[in-house]
């Protein structure tokens, strides 16, 4: 991982009262949330936005409980994050793997353009872009430089990968399948000598938040983070020496439990990795990958224990099964403003009663029917 930062015209010292918020991108992701986490435990009293897939999953709650304001939207639906853009003086570009257009280098370097830009015109100084920038170098551009003609005080790029090792249990955890008590198996539609570059996000998003925090600091040198790249065959194994459950990897077209459009983007991207050896810069000391995995081995354990008891789980009717989501879904979105938990609950008080007079009507009338025929 490296970092550059790039100063503007003039010197700023961050978010001021006015704009006394930060906003953070892909913030359901493990590499957003950490963000969000430092930018919390630095306690310099921002507001924190974060852009989500979906306000209402458990990763949107971890952050929103954290103390963010969770938004729906990403970098590719300027049209709808008016209102976490609003307020905000500084903006963090985390790119999630879903963000990037894989087979168009281009397409994702306009797509993060335009998001700058969007950000500019709402009145933000500050802009971080973090996210593997290796294909775009190929188009001969200075990422930086790009964003700082936009009219930025400010702009730090920090090159990283797009997967961090937090992904194993979160969005590439749907390939963990054939689990038993001491052993699994990971599947997933790609060439078991493709390498895979990664990174802790716990210590990447320290360094991202703390360009954010301190947007004037120039550095003469790039700051550098150790980073992994193994194949999968070659994390499969890590797992296992640090957990000692057997770990396996067999490449399969089977999709799992992860979505066909990700399964499919995830191939794309770790196949134009290639096989001849990811060169990762050295330089601050961080995690690699078996030493974070020994440090949560109990974890990683107990996510593999929920996944075989998910899967014994009985299916139950649909009635209860829809019951079920009902209560699931106006328990998180209490969750995401524990203010409004009064709105919440006239809703599910109106949504009874509209249910009971739907009820009477459809009786009356079945029974009119009844008595006229």
């Amino acid at each position: 991982m490296a970092l550059c930062c790039y100063e503007g015209s003039a010197p700023d010292e961050g978010p001021s009262a006015e704009a006394n918020a930060i906003l953070v991108t892909a913030g359901h992701s493990a590499k957003g949330r950490f963000i969000v986490k430092a930018l919390f435990e630095a306690k310099k009293g921002f507001q924190v936005k974060a852009l989500v897939d979906d306000p209402f999953s458990e990763q949107s709650q971890v952050i929103a409980d954290m103390g963010a304001m969770v938004v729906k939207g990403s970098i590719s639906t300027l049209e709808r994050i008016w209102l976490a853009t609003k307020g905000c003086g500084t903006a963090i570009c985390c790119l999630d793997p879903m963000d990037i257009v894989t087979d168009d280098a281009k397409a994702t370097h306009e797509r993060v353009l335009n998001f700058a830009e969007h950000c500019h015109e709402k009145k933000i100084r500050n802009f971080v872009l973090c996210g593997d920038y290796a294909e775009l170098q190929k188009l001969d551009v200075d990422p930086a430089a790009e964003l700082l003609k936009l009219g930025f005080k400010s702009v730090h790029v920090v090159a990283q990968p797009l997967f961090c090792f937090e992904d194993f249990t979160e969005r590439l955890g749907g390939m963990f399948v054939g689990l038993s008590k001491n052993s699994c198996r990971m599947e997933l539609d790609v060439d078991p000598k493709s390498e895979l570059p990664m990174a802790c996000a716990e210590d990447a998003g320290k360094i991202v938040a703390n360009c954010a925090l301190n947007p004037s600091r120039l550095t003469e040198n790039p700051i550098r983070v150790n980073a992994t790249a193994r194949t999968l065959e070659g994390y499969a194994k890590d797992l296992s020496e640090a957990t000692g459950i057997q770990v396996s990897y067999a490449r399969s077209a089977s999709t799992g439990r992860i979505s066909a459009k990700e399964a499919l983007q995830y191939k794309q991207i770790i196949s134009a990795y290639g096989t001849h050896g990811q060169k990762r810069m050295e330089g601050i000391k961080s995690k690699d990958f078996l030493l974070w995995a020994e440090d949560v081995k109990f974890s990683f354990k107990e996510f593999l224990k929920n996944i075989r008891r998910s899967n014994s789980k009985p299916t139950g009717n649909s009635e209860s099964l829809m019951a079920m989501e009902e209560m699931n879904l106006l328990n998180q979105l209490k969750k995401v403003n524990k203010d409004a938990s009064h709105v919440v609950d006239d809703f599910y008080y109106l949504h009874i009663a509209i249910v009971v007079v739907i009820t009477i009507i459809t009786s009356t009338i079945a029974t009119i029917i009844c008595f006229s025929s």
